[in-house]
Parts: C-alpha cells; sequence; structure tokens
C-alpha cells in the first residue's frame, strides 16, 4: 500500500535540503550548432498545414488568470472528462487531480489507446539568437536537457508510459537518456516584434525538414523554439506573451503539435525569454533550496522550470487529444501534469547539477513531485 499525500492539497514531495546549484558544464556557446534560414518552400508549406493543437502555460498575471478561466489556453478538442472514478491501476483513492488517459478514457498507463512518447531527441532553435547571447537570453537550455533527461526528474513521466507493477502497483520505470540533446539550429528570420503562429511554423518547419523529419518519425523529435528578450509572441489576438502589454500577456510558453503535408506531424514548444514578472520564479519561493534563486541565476532557473513544464507535458500528452489530462470536473478538469503544479517549485540534482524548477503531478503520490 502506498503513501497517500493530501490529495486536496497537492502537497510537494521534495527532498531534503538541496545544496545550492552547480556550476554548469555545457557552454551554450562552444555548441555544435547549424545555421538556418526560413526559406520560401519552409512559408509556402504553411498552406498544406492539415492541423494543429496547441496548449498554453497561464502567465501568473491577470491575462493569464482570465485567459484560463475563460479556456482560451487550450484549442485541442477532446472526450467529455469523466466525473470520480476509480483509478485503473489499482490505487485505492482518487485525487482530485488525477489523470486519465484521453486515447482510452478508463485505460491506464501502457494501454494501446493513450499516445504518449516514449522516446525522442530534442532540438533548441534559437531565434535571432547568436550562441554568444543565449545565456543572457535563456540560461542554458542544453544543459538542461542534458541533465533531465539523465535524471530521476524525467522518469515523473514513466508513470503515464508504462503499466504499473501488477504485484505492487508501483509505476513502471523507463531507461535514463531516452530524451536526449540532439542538434542546435540558429535561424534567422525576418525582425519580428511580434511572431505570430504562422511565424513560428515557418520556423519549426525549416527545422524539422533540417532534421530529416518525414511522416514516420516526427513523434521521434521534440524541437524548442527560443525567443529573444525584446520579442513577443501571440497564439491569439488575445493571448500573447507580451510583458509590455498587460490586456494580452496571458502565456509564459506552450507546447504545440502541426501536421504539415509535406513532412507530417511536428512537435514543439515555445519558450520566450523568462527573466519578466509573471514567468520568473520569485526569488525565496523554491520549497527545499538552500541557495534560493537570486538575480544572478533566477532567469537560468526560471527558462529551465518552464522548459521542464513544456516538455513533460510534449512527452506525456502530445497531439494534445490522446494524451494524459486531469479527470475531476472541477477546477482542475482538463488540464495537464504540469499545469496542476504551477508555482510550486523545488530544487533538484539532475545529473549532478541542481536546477530549481517547477514541480510535476504524480498519479501515485496524488501530489506535486520533483522525482526525488
Amino acid at each position: 500500500m502506498h503513501k497517500i499525500l493530501n490529495a486536496l492539497g497537492l502537497l510537494a514531495l521534495c527532498a531534503a535540503l538541496v545544496a545550492p546549484p552547480a556550476n554548469a558544464e555545457i557552454d551554450p556557446a562552444a555548441l555544435p550548432i547549424r545555421h538556418l534560414n526560413v526559406a520560401a518552400a519552409d512559408e509556402s508549406a504553411l498552406n498544406g498545414i492539415l492541423h494543429s493543437h496547441a496548449h498554453l502555460m497561464a502567465a501568473q498575471t491577470p491575462a493569464g488568470s482570465v485567459a484560463r478561466a475563460l479556456g482560451l489556453l487550450d484549442d485541442a478538442p477532446r472526450p467529455a472528462l469523466q466525473a470520480h472514478g476509480n483509478p485503473t491501476s489499482g490505487n485505492f483513492f482518487f485525487g482530485p487531480a488525477s489523470m486519465i488517459c484521453l486515447g482510452n478514457v478508463r485505460g491506464g498507463a501502457g494501454s494501446s489507446g493513450c499516445q504518449v512518447i516514449k522516446a525522442a531527441e530534442q532540438h533548441p532553435i534559437y531565434v535571432n539568437t547568436p550562441a554568444t547571447a543565449v545565456a543572457a537570453n535563456f540560461g542554458n537550455p542544453a544543459q538542461f536537457i542534458t541533465d533531465y533527461s539523465a535524471s530521476n526528474f524525467s522518469h515523473i513521466d514513466d508513470q503515464y508510459i508504462y503499466a504499473p507493477n501488477p504485484d505492487t502497483g508501483a509505476p513502471g520505470v523507463g531507461a535514463n537518456n531516452r530524451y536526449p540533446l540532439a542538434t542546435s539550429y540558429f535561424i534567422t528570420y525576418k525582425p519580428h516584434q511580434t511572431l505570430q503562429e504562422s511565424d513560428v511554423f515557418a520556423i519549426v518547419h525549416a527545422a524539422a525538414v533540417a532534421a530529416k523529419v518525414t511522416k514516420s518519425s516526427g513523434l521521434e523529435h521534440i524541437f524548442h523554439v527560443f525567443i529573444p528578450k525584446g520579442t513577443d509572441t501571440c497564439y491569439t489576438a488575445t493571448a500573447c506573451y507580451s510583458p509590455a502589454d498587460p490586456k494580452t500577456f496571458a502565456f509564459c510558453g506552450y507546447h504545440s503539435e502541426v501536421t504539415f503535408s509535406d513532412i507530417g506531424t511536428v512537435l514543439f514548444t515555445v519558450e520566450p525569454y523568462q527573466g519578466v514578472k509573471g514567468c520568473a520564479i520569485p526569488v525565496g519561493y523554491a520549497d527545499n533550496v538552500s541557495g534560493q534563486p537570486t538575480a544572478s541565476n533566477d532567469l537560468l532557473f526560471s527558462a529551465a522550470s518552464v522548459l521542464a513544464h513544456e516538455i513533460t507535458e510534449t512527452i506525456t500528452d502530445p497531439l494534445l487529444t490522446t494524451g494524459w489530462r486531469a479527470e475531476y470536473t472541477g477546477p482542475e478538469s482538463g488540464q495537464e501534469i504540469g499545469d496542476i503544479c504551477v508555482g510550486q517549485w523545488a530544487g533538484t540534482v539532475m545529473n549532478g547539477h541542481t536546477w530549481i524548477t517547477q514541480m510535476l503531478y504524480s498519479n501515485y503520490y496524488y501530489a506535486c513531485g520533483n522525482g526525488t
């Protein structure tokens, strides 16, 4: 019988105090890179988009709260969620934020109807950002992706991917390094003060073609579009990353899928500059960290936290209609495993480095956890 932890309050599952942040080892300015331009063919590919869906991470702003309440952060149609029921994992208790698989509504982890990502290469795409400016805009995504893939933090996802142990009910466990860092792309794109969804699609298409994505391999890659400081991006006219315009500043990032007629489905996330109020981790708010975020390292951790949120939601709900969502027909209804835990941060040692990120929802513990 496993432990139940505050199903209603979502208590954090944290380790004892962790050490202050270790220095990262990957120098973003020294990475092997591939320079790309968005070509006319990438622009033309927008005419062949068959469908797309996105799920946005609400900013901690008034516009974000409104957009979340009105359901404006998710455009994916999905089956009606169920009211309280018995989890299929064999556990005897049901938390109000517990996840179900939409592909097979009453199915559990490992069911054939649930689309998840067991393994994929991850590709950072730095838009209009030279290698020497990556750290000032995004921290160190390459190091975080490498550490995430090698860490227990990534194994929180395993309970949604692998069937539980039939004897103990404990979550299944996958191997380390299933989501490794792959080629980084530096894309020069026409200067925009605001990138629209169509601009992001063109950027993603260019990188996917360079990575040789085909109609049979799209779910083997995850692209991360990093947008530099001073550039906004809008998903709709009223749902934007727009720190200078509070009326539309509704999200900090999002994950999406788009299916092009020529290359098939591409999975990607959008990662704007996170060093702004409403997206950054407030200093002093991490639950178990002896070295709290400071002015000098807050961007490093804030960028990693949003990236962690979007990576894990891409893995557990890649197509946004057949993955894992919160079942309860209350405020949590339809949220993904990162949404439930927004605003709960903890320090976690990943691959020998300490990262401060938001936590993720665990069906097994009925709480937010960090993999420790």
